[in-house]
């Protein structure tokens, strides 16, 4: 299969790398996974970033993955686009006299795609061969849209925005709108969980059939990292004591409710078998941080027993969940929960969320709560710790349950996915 996929993400958090969020480490290992699939010819495509995907590509060095553009150009057709779009909404507004706000959305994206230098224009040649576009991102762009014959796939990693919009600021939960407008009833969706494509038939009706469920997978370069020196390494980098500690990692926002580790935290930190315990919370700022500061003063007891590491790269993330004596996640809600996957296949126990996709990720591996209920978590996390053979059931239980999620098989369903839709509708029905 002539698979073009959508790496504009990649570009982009090659290009700023403090915008490289979660999702764009795992369009990484799909576009890996992916190039090195036994039935996929695969090339590239982006719709900004070029020079930045190109430095990317040349810099990871794969031997077949390529950009697919042609000589880039500058391209009036979004100008012409856009000035016939202004004449309707002029009519629209004498009748109506306002302009509504998804009008004025749709504006400043098309303003946005006016002002780049450089338009994103896939070669001739590689249209002409490509069976399937692929874009775990961006909407489809235009040109993939008016070529008849190529598959079109969507990647939806959650919905949360639209879902709930109290998680995030207007300007996201509007993007994230458009985004699953964008999607037509004759395109296919991948989904990341099963509550995710709950949600997503919740508010974008299409064919439950044209869905498919494919997981993330866990990269390989998360393991067991337990060695002193690893240990001494990240303890001296990240400020941590040489004491046992609980770990949660997320962004510092009120969607991964960082509060209600604190309060657990806080419920046990001087019971005899905790009193020289710590809590480290890794992760970057995000918005709306008022809570986790309530938190911090609601409990000055505690204060100086909880590490604020700030942003955590790669190189330094085995050996802080794998030497942590428990995980911790309480988020309200994830498309997927990544960070569950990570911390398992280091072999931490984990205490998480009983939310969204949450239980399909943790499986029964983890010890699963509501994300409010204080008293609960505290009372598993003094379990966990204060009880070394549940420590080491759990731990075997987290590398069993990570071993389940690879890229390779999140290869080789998203291939299957392609097949699928390749096959002639009269085929298919029968």
């Amino acid at each position: 299969m002539n698979v073009i996929f959508d790496m504009t993400l990649i570009g982009s958090g090659f290009a700023v790398p403090a915008s490289k969020t979660g999702v764009t480490r795992v369009e990484e290992e799909l576009l890996l996974a992916l190039a090195d699939h036994r039935d996929i010819e695969l090339s590239c495509s982006a719709n900004s970033d070029l020079a930045a995907c190109a430095a990317y590509l040349e810099t990871l060095g794969h031997p077949t993955i390529r950009l697919c553009h042609a000589k880039w150009q500058r391209d009036i057709s979004h100008f012409l686009e856009f000035r016939e779009s202004i004449r309707t909404l002029r009519r629209d507004e004498k009748k109506n006299r306002s302009l509504p706000a998804r009008a004025t959305r749709w504006i400043h994206q098309k303003a946005a795609q006016l002002v780049r230098p450089l338009t994103s224009r896939i070669s001739p040649d590689a249209l002409a061969k490509c069976e399937v576009f692929h874009s775990v991102w961006n909407p489809i762009p235009d040109q993939i849209r008016r070529t008849p014959g190529i598959q079109r796939f969507y990647t939806v990693h959650d919905l949360i925005a639209i879902k709930h919009p109290e998680y995030f600021d207007s300007n996201h939960a509007g993007a994230s709108r458009d985004l699953i407008a964008s999607i037509h009833r004759d395109d296919w969706a991948i989904c990341i969980s099963e509550a995710t494509k709950r949600d997503l038939l919740e508010f974008q009706p299409m064919d439950p059939d044209r869905i498919f469920v494919i997981p993330w997978g866990v990269s390989e370069r998360f393991f067991q990292c337990k060695t002193p020196e690893d240990d001494a390494r990240i303890r001296n980098k990240y400020g941590i004591p040489k004491a046992p500690y609980l770990l949660c990692l997320a962004t510092f926002e009120p969607r991964k409710n960082l509060a209600s580790v604190v309060d657990a935290f806080a419920k046990v930190a001087f019971t005899q078998e905790m009193q020289h315990h710590h809590l480290v919370l890794a992760g970057g700022a995000g918005w709306k941080m008022e809570s986790i500061h309530k938190a911090f003063a609601i409990h000055p007891e505690i204060r100086d027993r909880i590490i604020v590491t700030g942003f955590v790269g790669d190189r330094d993330l085995p050996a802080l969940y794998s030497n942590a004596e428990l995980f911790l996640f309480l988020s309200l809600y994830e498309g997927f929960g990544l960070p569950v996957l990570e911390a398992m296949k280091c072999g931490v126990p984990v205490v998480s969320s009983n939310t969204s996709s949450l239980p399909e990720v943790a499986g029964e591996a983890a010890i699963l709560h509501a994300p409010t209920d204080i008293n609960a978590v505290g009372e598993s996390i003094l379990a966990i710790c204060s009880n070394e053979e549940l420590r080491r059931s759990m731990a075997a239980k987290s590398l069993e349950q990570a071993a389940r999620f690879t890229w390779e098989k999140t290869a080789d369903m998203t291939a299957n996915a392609y097949q699928h839709a390749l096959i002639p509708n009269t085929r298919r029905n029968e």
